[in-house]
């Protein structure tokens, strides 16, 4: 789904089984999150419907004003344009609203509707201006005619002049101005048919009279709805979100939105009836502007397991929810009503609503009711969950799976300072090139959980799918067996789905030549091997070493005496690198970022990170990282999908990321950090916020300890939800 994906609006009315069924009348409360966008005092809409008129009319000389001032640039008429054009969708959007309400097959199937003053009273009141007009002109030009032609049938007046007009102009007299013509009546029974037809003038003034009147008074719900319904998560939790906006700007009080989901069913008795069941809703105490309603979808939700690929199987009738609003206007001092039907093609899954609140040249807060219909991807974010997941099903399942290294900020050991033991985090970096991929295609998956930061948290299952012990391990959909190592994995995924291998398909012309690829490639490993220089500075201790960290100096070709020299030289050689290729262009992959930029950009942030937090400096390394490469590596860990591999914004992914490297470490050389430089380390991290954020949004993140508190709560059912909506 594109980010400026506009869903279309609802065009079919009900099917015809399903039209006659009323909404439950019962709403009932619900601990959901409820935004209400309440207008402040100087509040007024960005884009007003046309046939808004009593709203017009109040800004009338403030439109005006604004025109005249946009007119006198270039660009100010360009964008009193694309207002007009805006306005006139916008305007077409509210007449679909409101006709929505008005037809369908119950509406269209009035075949028992007596032909009478009643029924055409309703009628009067439930149709457009427009259509009372035209019932206007046709009941008077009805009465006008057929008065004058009983006029002329009877005769009985004076009429020397001999106008074929005259009973016209006489039955005009008598019912219009309702009272009798200035021709002179000749017999009682053609005066008897004079004030019958000044009753009718009365009859059919009072009529019209009271229909301009009541409808003049009716209440009209200047509510548009949303074009779809998006389905989303909200802290692992699934969740329903209908946004509604109340065109006037004004305060309804004791505003209600019952939401009934409806269904098709049949008996084993072959009865085919509409089942209604309802969908619970928080409601806020009053509303002005824009509001966005949430159903929780948890295990009582009667949406619980409805996904994207389910709804797109529904047989059209078979499914829709029905959304009816009421609120008590206290401008009108009465209630005002809207209701608007969902089939499931107006379903955006995986999406949330763009904001609508902006601010004007004049620095007024303003709603854009233009974007009340606009949806965005939401942005995929893992669970965080206290322990380790129950094992995979040993069936084949209908989607991929990944199994996910993890481990936790704070263990609540001396080494985390006194923090409490936090969730689990996606710490493993093969496991986060992965997902970058994943991400970036847009392929579904279901994550599994295992706690590797030490062995003996690993569980069970883990060694059972991967003799290794190791992280990440893939399941493809349909398929029983397991793929270890990141690379397999990403050879499967290429293999079997069309949208990875596009990712790993992009290139940058000319592409990057292999010698440089195998530098950057080294960028982590030299970040490591800095520690081990600390410890020990020559060759004769190389062998005193673990078999990985020898592995790691191998791999890299050093076996002399100056570790430190040696690394800090191809460090240097390394960034330079990166930072020529970075010149070249946006991303090391061409137009749009590929493997080579996720997987160095993980790399290179491992050293940002460690330089940041001091850890270099404690070996005496220094690195020098170019404007071109950090330029590139914002836009790359920006991205939703590197976002969405290692935990969303305000999460503690990056400190246990950061504790299981250093605590790696120590392990292979115990002499190179001690635990008191590592808690120093770990400290300064949690004291500077050092975590990736949009800096931009930085206001809108959650503190630490009410994101832990709300992961709490859905740390159980995390691996459903996510998989439920992705």
């Amino acid at each position: 789904m594109d980010d400026n994906n506009e869903m279309a609006s609802l065009s079919a009315p009900p099917p015809p089984s399903l039209a006659w069924v009323s909404p439950s009348g019962s709403g009932s409360s619900q601990r959901a999150v409820t935004e209400d966008l309440h207008a402040p005092p100087n509040l007024k809409p960005a884009v007003v419907p046309s046939d808004t008129g009593t709203w017009r009319r109040r800004n009338v000389a403030l439109k005006n004003k604004a025109a005249a001032v946009w007119a006198l640039t270039s660009a100010g008429a360009s964008a009193a344009q694309r207002r007009r054009a805006s306005k006139k969708e916008l305007k077409v959007e509210t007449k679909k609203a409101v006709a929505q309400a008005k037809s369908g097959v119950a509406v269209r199937s009035r075949a028992n509707l007596d032909i009478g003053l009643a029924s055409l009273y309703f009628l009067l009141l439930e149709r457009s201006w427009s259509f009372c007009a035209a019932v206007f002109v046709g009941v008077v030009c009805t009465s006008l005619g057929g008065s004058a032609l009983v006029l002329y049938a009877t005769g009985g007046y004076d009429d020397s002049a001999g106008a074929v007009t005259t009973p016209l102009r006489m039955a005009a007299s008598h019912i219009v101005t309702m009272s009798l013509s200035p021709y002179e009546l000749e017999g009682s029974s053609t005066y008897a048919l004079a004030v019958l037809q000044c009753f009718l003038g009365v009859l059919l003034n009072v009529f019209l009279f009271a229909a301009v009147v009541t409808k003049f008074q009716r209440p009209a719900a200047h509510v548009l709805f949303a074009n779809s319904v998006c389905f989303c998560t909200r802290y692992g939790q699934p969740y329903l979100l209908l946004r509604l906006g109340n065109l006037l700007c004004n305060t309804l009080h004791r505003p209600e939105l019952t939401l009934t989901l409806m269904r098709r069913e049949t008996t084993p008795e072959g009865e085919d009836f509409i089942s209604r069941q309802s969908l619970e809703v928080s409601c806020p105490p009053t509303l002005s502007a824009v509001a966005t309603f949430t159903h929780r979808i948890d295990d009582e939700s009667p949406l619980q397991g409805l996904t994207e690929a389910a709804a797109k199987r529904i047989v059209e009738g078979e499914l829709f929810i029905q959304a009816t609003f009421s609120a008590y206007d206290m401008i009108y001092d009465a209630d005002v009503c809207a209701s608007r039907t969902y089939l499931p093609q107006e379903f955006a899954f995986r999406s949330v609503f763009k904001g609508v609140m902006s601010v004007d040249q004049a620095g007024h807060s303003v709603v854009d009711f233009e974007s009340i219909h606009e949806v965005q991807p939401q942005r995929r974010v893992l669970a965080s969950p206290m322990e380790s997941t129950e094992a995979p099903r040993p069936s084949p399942p209908p989607e991929l799976e990944l199994v996910l290294g993890c481990g936790r900020a704070s263990y609540g050991e001396v080494l985390d300072g006194g923090e409490p033991m936090t969730p689990l985090e996606q710490i493993c970096g093969f496991c986060g090139k992965v997902l970058c991929l994943v991400n970036e295609a847009g392929i579904d998956f279901v994550p599994h959980f295992a706690d590797i930061s030490d062995p003996s948290a690993k569980p069970d299952w883990l060694k059972e799918i991967n003799p290794k012990n190791e992280t990440p391990v893939a399941r493809l959909a349909g398929e029983s067996e397991w793929v270890c190592g990141s690379e397999s994995i990403i050879d499967a995924l290429g293999q079997h789905s069309t949208s990875v291998a596009n990712v790993l398909a992009r290139r940058r012309e000319p592409p990057v030549p292999d010698a440089d690829r195998a530098q950057i490639g080294k960028l982590a490993f030299l970040c490591f091997t800095s520690l081990f220089s600390r410890a020990s500075n020559d060759a004769a201790a190389l062998g005193k070493m673990t078999p990985m960290a020898a592995g790691c100096l191998q791999m890299l070709g050093i076996d002399g005496n100056d570790v430190r020299g040696t690394v800090a030289v191809m460090l240097q050689d390394a960034l330079a690198t990166l930072e020529r290729l970075c010149e070249q262009g946006d991303w090391l992959c061409g137009n749009l970022p590929g493997k080579l930029d996720f997987f160095t950009a993980i790399d290179v942030g491992i050293l940002i990170r460690m330089d940041d937090l001091g850890v270099l400096e404690l070996t005496g390394v220094t690195m020098q990282v170019g404007s071109a490469t950090r330029a590139w590596h914002k836009r790359t860990t920006r991205r939703d999908a590197f976002i969405g591999a290692f935990g969303g914004r305000g999460s503690g992914a990056e400190c246990a990321f950061m504790r299981a490297i250093l605590c790696k470490l120590r392990k292979m050389i115990p002499d190179c950090l001690s635990e008191e430089e590592i808690s120093q380390v770990l400290q300064r991290a949690r004291d500077s916020h050092y975590f990736p954020r949009d800096e931009g949004n930085a206001g809108a993140s959650l503190s630490s300890s009410s994101v832990q508190h709300l992961r709490h709560e859905s740390s159980a059912s995390s691996t459903n939800a996510y998989k439920l909506c992705f």
